[in-house]
This record gives C-alpha cells, structure tokens and sequence, in this order.
C-alpha cells in the first residue's frame, strides 16, 4: 500500500527532526570537546606562553566552526573529514528541508535529490560522528584527569 503525499512528508519531517537533533548532538560534543581541550592548554602552557580563549566563541559557534576548531586540536583526522563532509547535510536539514518539503507538498515531485532515505542514511552517519566523539572526549577527560586530579570533578 502506498503512502500519500501527506503522510510522506509528515514522515519526511520527522526524519529531518530526527537528523537535526543528531546534529546539535555533535555540536554539543565538539563544544565540550574543544572547551575541555583549550582549558588544557591554557593551564598547562608554560610562562611566559598565555593560551586565552573566550567560552562564549566556542558556545555560540555553528558545526562548521566547531569542526575547524576541533581539527585544530584533534588528531583524529578520520573523524575531521567525516565532520566536514556532514556539514553540507547539517545546513541542508536546518535551512532547506522545509523549503523541500513544502515545494514537494505543492508539486507532488521532490525539489532535490535528498529523499527521505537520505535523510535517514545521514543520521545514522551523524549517530555514529557523536559516539566516534564520545570515544575521543573519553580519553581527553583521562588526560584532564591525570593533569589536574579531584580538582577537575
């Protein structure tokens, strides 16, 4: 039995919402990835050396900046390239999904290529891009650990 246009779009929407909540997923890894990183540099560098950097760049950043900030400190260049290249999806589903969802509801076609199946596709990789990233943060708060001790709880 085939889906009508309403039900495929609703399906459609929920799939972009699924998407955009892995997104803000990552971004809210690399904020405390990068936050817990600068603040590791910034008390273990050397005088006269000054590591300074202000918290509210790093909250207020959108991917693309978190992910050159993060590619800045990781080594992890596996995890950067796949950062950069869900970013082209991670704009599409924030300022163009509705466009084509509404464009496909009036005309019955999609407006682009990125059906529903890549939408859902994307978020399994956005999924799998937030635990890759847990797996870094958990060795990074080892190393803050090992640094600063009880302090750092």
């Amino acid at each position: 039995m085939s889906q009508s246009l309403t039900e495929r779009n609703h399906v459609y929407v929920l799939a972009v919402q699924n998407a955009l909540f892995a997104f803000q997923m990552i971004e809210e890894a690399l904020k405390i990835y990068v936050g817990l990183s600068y603040e590791i540099i910034k008390r273990t560098a050397p005088s006269p050396v000054a590591f300074n950097f202000d918290v509210s760049s790093i909250n207020n950043a959108p991917l693309g900046k978190l992910t050159k900030m993060f590619s800045g400190i990781s080594a992890n260049y596996q995890l950067i390239g796949e950062l950069r290249k869900i970013e082209e999806w991670r704009n599409f589903c924030a300022h163009r999904a509705y466009t084509h969802e509404f464009m496909s509801r009036q005309s019955g076609t999609p407006v682009t290529a990125k059906d529903i199946e890549d939408v859902k596709t994307v978020t399994t990789s956005a999924v799998n891009l937030v635990k890759q990233i847990g797996n870094d943060m958990l060795i990074l708060r080892e190393t803050h650990r090992s640094l600063f001790g009880a302090e750092s709880e």
